[in-house]
């Protein structure tokens, strides 16, 4: 009798922390999964900002500021 029960607690022991183990992974899973979705959108408003400056500092171009010296 006391040792199936100590085969039990042996069992449920390791139930526990085969447990622990997978909510370990599925929330350094959701926390990858979030990082990965912010940067993906970062990416995409970097994508349509306007990177090219000597566009906008060209005379008659986007609004810039006037052109450049040679300009």
């Amino acid at each position: 009798m006391q040792k199936c029960c100590i085969e039990q607690l042996k069992l449920l022991k390791e139930m526990v922390v085969l447990k622990k183990l997978i909510v370990g992974v599925l929330a350094l899973t959701l926390i990858v999964g979030a990082y990965v979705l912010v940067d993906k959108q970062k990416t995409v408003a970097d994508a349509t900002t306007n990177d090219n400056p000597t566009i906008m500092n060209s005379p008659g171009g986007g609004g810039g500021t006037g052109g450049n010296a040679l300009g």
